[in-house]
């Protein structure tokens, strides 16, 4: 059994700009926990796709039972576009995890 777990919130971060004209940063960690061979099957499709350059990125930071995602971007549809892929990838594992545990989806 695995579950997955949200946290969100956005960030007004001043630093390099003239007061009331900071920039936004949008947040969220994703934490993922299940047995290790799920866990290591979300990884593994989450891996090639991770990367972080300046408008939206994601890391993943394993932990016992469990790893967490954390997504940054700099404006809301690098997020809204970073999030979609992510859950896009997370379904397509937990879709096919249930086909092999229960032999249907």
């Amino acid at each position: 059994m695995s579950s997955l777990w949200f946290s969100n919130h956005h960030q007004n971060k001043t630093r390099g700009t003239k007061k009331g004209q900071g920039k936004m940063r949008f947040r969220s960690n994703i934490e993922i926990s299940g047995d290790t061979k799920v866990l290591a099957a979300y990884r593994a499709a989450l891996k090639p796709e991770q990367s972080n350059d300046k408008r939206a990125g994601y890391r993943m930071r394993p932990g016992k039972g469990k790893f967490t995602i954390e997504l940054q971007a700099a404006d809301a549809n690098a997020f809204r576009a970073l999030l979609n892929s992510l859950t896009g990838l997370i379904a397509i594992v937990d879709k096919t995890r249930r086909v092999i545990e229960h032999g249907k989806d």
